[in-house]
């Protein structure tokens, strides 16, 4: 369905599975590492499957994902904020690239209020 991901050829980092659902609101963040594409949850688990970040993209919902470098894909949702010119989730700061900026904040103002500071 819409709200799962499900590929057959999945590991979760190191434990073979033969198959796998993820609920989209369960993924932070997706991270390609050659052929092979990283998911990481919002608890924490994270694994690996055989897929490229362009074919999990084009099974993402455009509402809530969004391509912010060449090798990482965000759940704007999971977003606490950015520093450094980089994308805070969790504890992860993920980078985002000159050439996904006005697509990801042009997403992110439609699901957030986005605030200047001036301290941490």
């Amino acid at each position: 369905d819409e709200h799962t991901v499900f590929d057959s050829r999945t590991r979760l980092m190191g434990t073979e599975r033969k198959h796998l659902a993820v609920k989209l609101a369960e993924i932070s963040f997706v991270k390609s590492d050659g052929d092979y594409i990283i998911i990481h949850k919002d608890d924490g688990e994270s694994f690996m499957t055989l897929m490229t970040l362009k074919s999990i993209e084009k099974k993402l919902p455009k509402e809530k994902f969004c391509r912010t470098h060449r090798s990482f894909i965000v759940n704007v949702d999971k977003v606490r904020g950015m520093k450094d010119g980089k994308i805070l989730i969790g504890n992860d700061a993920i980078p985002l690239s000159d050439s996904c900026k006005a697509s990801f904040f042009e997403l992110m103002s439609r699901k957030s209020i986005i605030l200047k500071t001036d301290h941490e």
